[in-house]
């Protein structure tokens, strides 16, 4: 590697790993730290009606450890958390670990009639923000995307997969900021030539024509849904800006189980946000790299149509081999980005913090 080249990249990882003091300022504004992070509930979903099998709670307890001492090290000023499970509590022990305030929303509960009732016994998780104490984190609400559910800590109601965002408001210099985030559906990954491979199925005679439609409709139905819940997440977001008042700057992060080039992402965009940090240097779902974690929580299921033949099959197993982005961190152009990275993305005694990866991303506010 070249010395110059060398040096930039020194420099970048000094900037992203020492902490950023919350009144460092020039003449663009001050600068904070933002991670989003799906912290992962550790279960297998959608297997079993009364408990969900998944990781067992000795592991559970190293992990969140391991968790914790990264946390610490980044010194993020704002935590945009997914799959916090039991939500209310769990929310609570982060804060409390970091020394954060914290604002939570259960969007997943099953069944739930306080401790007299609860299907799955073990699925009661959610959204949470974190932010240091100084920076005056509130609550400002939360909106239903998709699905049925009605949830909090000690009661709910919930037949559908539903999903959520939460909101929150921070204020950086006096300047109100609006802090989302969102654990949006996931939409079936396959390669760009999934529509092609069909077609030739069914020239194959392994499909029917009628088959392959069945396919078709039901993946776009699936996008459909994804794009719909980013297209509301965004009009939601701008009536909460308006509230919090003219250009109120607001910062987006969470697990989008969309790549970067996904419809529901270019909605977003298309509302003018900017993401953070995209390409190959932030593939934060990796079932490879990640294997142990992937394979106690995927699900042992086909997304689409299969009708048991085994080349359909073998054109959806790639999300099982494929490394990409599905978690992203998006700001109002009232930020300027100055730098992003992966970051918990290192294991400790074979141990992944999660079975996602983070992002971290250092944000002036101009």
């Amino acid at each position: 590697m070249p010395k110059a080249t060398s040096l930039i990249c020194l420099s970048l990882t000094a900037l992203l790993l020492a902490p950023v003091p919350m009144n460092a300022q020039d003449a663009s504004g001050p600068t904070l730290r933002a991670i989003t992070f799906n912290v992962w509930h550790g279960l297998r979903s959608g297997e079993s009606n009364k408990r969900f099998p998944g990781e067992d709670e000795e592991r559970k307890e190293r992990r969140l450890a391991w968790q914790i001492e990264e946390l610490k090290r980044l010194d993020p000023d704002v935590l945009f958390f997914q799959e916090v499970n039991p939500n209310q509590p769990l929310a609570r022990w982060y804060a409390e670990q970091l020394g954060y305030d914290e604002i939570h929303k259960v969007t997943s509960c099953g069944l739930h009639l306080g401790g007299i009732y609860k299907i799955p016994k073990n699925m009661n998780e959610g959204l949470a923000i974190l932010a240091k104490p100084k920076l005056g984190l509130r609550r400002v609400g939360k909106k239903r995307l998709s699905g049925n559910a009605t949830c909090s800590a000690t009661w709910g109601f919930q037949t559908k997969e539903s999903r959520y965002a939460l909101f929150g408001e921070i204020t950086v210099n006096g300047k109100k900021v609006l802090v989302t985030t969102a654990h949006l559906f996931s939409a079936p990954f396959v390669l760009p030539s999934f529509d092609e491979d069909l077609e030739k199925l069914v020239e194959q005679g392994v499909l029917e024509p009628g088959q392959r439609d069945e396919i078709l409709a039901a993946r776009a139905q699936k996008v459909a849904r994804a794009k719909g819940e980013a297209k509301l997440l965004v009009q939601e977001i701008e009536k909460r800006r308006a509230r919090l008042g003219p250009n109120t700057p607001a910062i987006l992060g969470g697990d989008f189980n969309a790549e970067p080039d996904a419809p529901g992402i270019a909605a977003i965009k298309a509302a003018g946000f900017l993401e953070a940090g995209t390409g190959p240097d932030f593939h934060t779902w990796d079932p490879v790299t990640n294997e142990v974690n992937y394979g106690i929580g995927s699900k042992r299921h086909d997304p689409l149509p299969t009708f048991d033949k085994p080349e359909v099959q073998e054109l959806l197993s790639y999300r099982h081999t494929t490394p990409r982005q599905i978690d992203h961190i998006f700001v109002s152009p009232d930020f300027e980005v100055v730098a992003a990275a992966m970051v918990l993305d290192q294991d400790k005694d074979g141990i992944y913090p999660s079975d996602h990866f983070g992002i971290l991303a250092v944000l002036q506010l101009r």
